[in-house]
């Protein structure tokens, strides 16, 4: 995957940050630390043109 966004966020709430990756191609991918291999733990793909990634706390849980 060629990446042209990026950021970083605790997306699964453990309390440590993921980096997820998205590019022109419509995938996006999840890494955590302790991915083996440089692998990603999650991927989704057919997403459309991803041309910048925002993580946030949406419901307001303040997790």
């Amino acid at each position: 995957m060629t990446p042209h966004a990026y950021a970083f966020g605790d997306v699964d709430n453990d309390e440590d940050n993921e980096f997820i990756v998205g590019n022109l191609k419509g995938e996006l991918a999840i890494f955590k630390g302790i991915s083996v291999c440089g692998q990603p733990v999650m991927t989704c793909k057919n997403l459309g043109t991803i041309t910048c990634i925002a993580v946030g706390d949406i419901r307001n849980s303040g997790k």
